[in-house]
């Protein structure tokens, strides 16, 4: 909890906490004695001596102190010692803590408490006008995991000192390292995404263009990837033309757009040009991007592309698969190889990673448990597959069954002079 210590006249001084507020006037400054007593007080739990509070309008001298605190609780997993550094530092604006707290919450050896307090002191650098209220003290977010940021009525800095011209390019820097990291402890991850509330452009401006892709796909029609962590706001504008848009794609995810002019398209992202690529004017009615779509199903599954595919001879292969499918369903391929032996295939089913708000992957089921025989293939960044074997020698009507599955096959009949069109087979085994 953030506290403050008020000076009354005649010099005698108030011991009531109460919450962080302004000053009118200059600040209060302790005599050397009482920041001594101060320092001494920070780091001795037993001691009942409130003068730490004091710590904040020590000048150089408090900041050092408590700065030197807080990098030598990085293995800190007090949640009450924690609360006290966070309500000292989080009053004031200073270089040395802002570069404390930025190194330890970006520390992998340092505890996830350590971590998740030092976000929230480097936030509160930036901006002390925000913080947690009054029904969320800090050792109970620490102990349960929650974070929230609001408004503090009088809040602001007791005292200030220049921060670096770019602390705060800096600071969205590591918020979007922390929030792209996979090993990231959960509860740092939460503190994480409590910062956002006040630093969501500085994430925003620390997302790379590299991590932002635009394809042309065909007639006026571009692709755009988006392989960060973060939810991205790009425009485009076609060359030579008026035709402009802006749009949001989602963290690891790909958004297709129609521009309304033909011509070389630029990508922007916060006003940086990420990519210019060309339109060849290739007719979306061609075979190529059929093709394509196939070749990254393969890819998912980790099997060579058809076209790259060599068979002995007299063998023949046969890939089937939808076009996208829908965005929470996997996308079936089937891989039949005829050969004298028979017919052998495979059955996988691809699905296309997304995030969820906390920036975690959501993990199919299907996938991780390996239900219904569906073997794990890959997790990667892009897609999680896995593959259900089907039995060598196996009968057409079992193919038929593969086929029914992807919506593209129906069984024929009982009773052959009801089977009408090449679509049915004969072949029952």
């Amino acid at each position: 909890m953030r506290h403050l210590v008020t000076a009354g006249f005649l010099g005698l001084t108030a011991t009531t906490l109460l919450p962080a507020q302004t000053i009118p006037g200059p600040p209060f400054r302790p005599s050397p004695a009482d920041c001594r007593a101060g320092a001494n007080a920070l780091t001795d739990r037993t001691s009942d001596d409130w003068r730490w509070q004091l710590l904040p309008n020590c000048g150089s001298y408090g900041a050092r102190v408590l700065a030197r605190a807080l990098r030598s609780a990085r293995a800190e997993i007090d949640p009450d010692y924690l609360d006290r550094l966070y309500g000292a530092m989080a009053v004031m604006r200073n270089p040395d803590v802002f570069e404390a707290a930025l190194t330890l919450m970006q520390d992998e050896q340092a505890s996830a408490e350590a971590r998740s307090t030092a976000v929230l002191i480097a936030v509160a650098q930036h901006d002390a006008d925000v913080g947690l209220p009054l029904n969320l003290l800090l050792p109970d977010a620490l102990r349960t995991g929650s974070c929230r940021l609001l408004p503090i009525v009088h809040g602001g800095h007791r005292v200030t000192a220049p921060l670096p011209a770019d602390y705060l390019s800096r600071l969205g820097a590591a918020l979007y390292r922390l929030s792209a990291d996979q090993d990231t402890p959960d509860l740092l991850e939460t503190f994480v995404n409590c910062a956002r509330t006040v630093t969501s452009g500085a994430i925003a401006d620390a997302v790379p263009t590299s991590a932002i892709r635009l394809t042309y796909l065909c007639d006026n029609r571009f692709r755009v990837d988006n392989a960060s962590t973060e939810s991205v706001q790009v425009s485009y504008h076609v060359i030579g033309t008026e035709a402009r848009g802006t749009f949001s794609v989602w963290p690891k995810a790909s958004f297709t757009f129609t521009a309304r002019k033909p011509g070389s398209t630029s990508l922007y992202y916060r006003g940086r040009l990420v990519q210019t690529v060309e339109n060849r004017g290739t007719s979306c009615t061609r075979g190529p991007r059929w093709a394509e779509l196939l070749d990254e199903f393969s890819r998912a599954a980790r099997i060579s592309q058809l076209s790259a595919t060599v068979l002995p001879a007299g063998a023949r292969e046969l890939r089937l698969s939808t076009s996208n499918g829908m965005i929470w369903q996997p996308i079936p391929l089937l891989r039949l190889v005829e050969s004298s032996e028979g017919v052998a295939g495979e059955l996988y089913y691809i699905w296309n990673r997304l995030w969820d708000s906390t920036g975690r992957y959501l993990i199919p089921g299907w996938v991780r448990q390996e239900r219904a025989g569906c073997s794990r293939v890959t997790e990667t960044d892009q897609w999680a597959a896995c593959r259900i074997e089907l039995r060598r020698g196996m009968s057409w009507r079992t193919v038929a069954d593969s086929l029914a599955a992807l919506d593209i096959w129906e069984l024929p009949p009982d009773l052959p002079e009801e089977r009408v069109g090449s679509h049915w087979s004969d072949q029952d085994g």
